[in-house]
């Protein structure tokens, strides 16, 4: 029995998300905690500033933004918040993005350890994608994928369906010989000889 390609699909995406999905989306929360204090704390820098400020003058937004350098590489982080905060924006032409909001270097030796377990553990996904999607290019029964598939990832596999037997094919009926009458041919006869 072949797989389907939904059903191949299906079986893959479930296999990523129960290996890597649940531990990518706990440091997603940590990410997102880390933007939420870096926020904090621009705003603590600049609150003897703000405390003049009007608050109908103050601009809030729901979208955070924190960039740091990692490898001389510019990396940008978003989050968003529930309720709305004050949030420096970046104006441009057209729309408002939030402002990019250094780094606070007390978070250095937090986020830095998290952005490369991030990449690493993305670059494992990755990898165990191919390695999924070439065995699903190669193998199509689930006979074959439990042959080559490690044992821990024999529970995504569907068990193969079991085969109804087969009906023995009948032998033919030999058909009856059933006699014309002879009063047909000379009919035939008599109408040949009547058109000459």
């Amino acid at each position: 029995m072949k797989l389907s390609e939904r059903a191949k699909i299906n079986m893959k995406h479930q296999m990523v998300s129960e290996i890597y999905q649940a531990r990518i989306n706990k440091l997603l929360t940590t990410k997102e905690e880390y933007i939420r204090k870096n926020h904090e704390l621009y705003l603590e820098s600049i609150n003897h500033l703000l405390k003049d400020v009007p608050e109908n003058l103050l601009v809030k937004g729901t979208s955070l933004k924190m960039s740091f350098t990692y490898n001389e590489q510019t990396i940008n982080w978003y989050a968003t918040t529930e309720k709305p905060v004050i949030c420096p924006l970046k104006l441009e032409r057209y729309n408002n993005t939030p402002m990019d909001i250094p780094m606070d270097s007390s978070l250095e030796n937090s986020v830095i350890p998290l952005y490369e377990e991030l990449l690493d553990l993305s670059s494992k996904k990755d990898q165990f994608e191919k390695y999924l999607e070439k065995v699903f290019d190669t193998y199509s029964g689930p006979v074959q994928l439990k042959k080559v598939l490690p044992e821990y990832l024999h529970k995504y596999i569907p068990l193969p369906v079991a085969r109804k037997p087969r009906k023995p094919i009948a032998a033919k009926p030999e058909l009856a010989e059933i006699k014309v009458p002879d009063f047909v041919k000379e009919q035939l006869v008599e109408n040949l000889l009547e058109n000459n």
